[in-house]
């Protein structure tokens, strides 16, 4: 009973399956910098309308690295991470590194209408994503964002403070015993009914 309108998919990556197998006739506005996700990108999104923001998001107008790292340190590139140096590249850990310019959404002349599902998983700079929206988060009706277990309380703070209300806590991630990371769940609060929260 939430209304979505677009996918607005922060952090992409390769694609987010799970946002494609459950709206797979919305409109998703992918935000990615990073170029050898590109192809990967184009198959995982071939079937569904979408928009590939080749951008990174913050909450300023600055010039940053796009640094491209290989956690097998064999040099094919795994992920990529928005940094202030530009880290030395050694061509095993270290692939690529790339100027670039991160900007705030709410700076973009980007159309998505309004009750838009948001999704942000950028690697640490999540926060920074989510205030870069400014009044324009408002609009949104559905807020998915990872968090370690360390910025959890941030997050949510931020969330709430805009007038979201957790609804879930899924993907957790542990190393070892101790819970490492997960994705929050937000509603916006006025479109949370009985039926999604029941009166206990």
């Amino acid at each position: 009973g939430i209304p979505v309108s677009e996918i607005v998919d922060v952090g992409v990556r390769e694609g987010t399956f799970e946002l494609i197998a459950n709206f797979p006739r919305h409109r998703h506005h992918l935000f990615e910098p990073a170029k050898h996700c590109y192809g990967d990108i184009g198959q995982a999104y071939r079937d569904v309308d979408h928009v590939l923001h080749a951008k990174a998001l913050g909450s300023t107008d600055a010039l940053c690295y796009l640094a491209s790292f290989a956690l097998g340190n064999d040099g094919v590139p795994t992920h990529s991470s928005i940094v202030s140096e530009a880290p030395r590249i050694d061509g095993r850990g270290v692939v690529a590194v790339e100027e670039f310019r991160i900007e705030p959404f709410d700076s973009l002349r980007i159309a998505v209408a309004d009750d838009f599902l948001l999704k942000v998983d950028v690697d640490g700079l999540d926060t920074e994503v989510l205030k870069g929206f400014g009044d324009q988060l408002h609009r949104a009706s559905v807020v998915i964002v990872e968090a370690t277990a360390a910025l959890v309380a941030e997050r949510a703070a931020l969330l709430q403070a805009a007038g979201f209300a957790l609804i879930d806590v899924v993907d957790l991630a542990y190393y070892g015993a101790s819970l490492h990371q997960l994705d929050l769940c937000f509603v916006r609060a006025d479109l949370v009914t009985e039926k999604l929260r029941p009166d206990i």
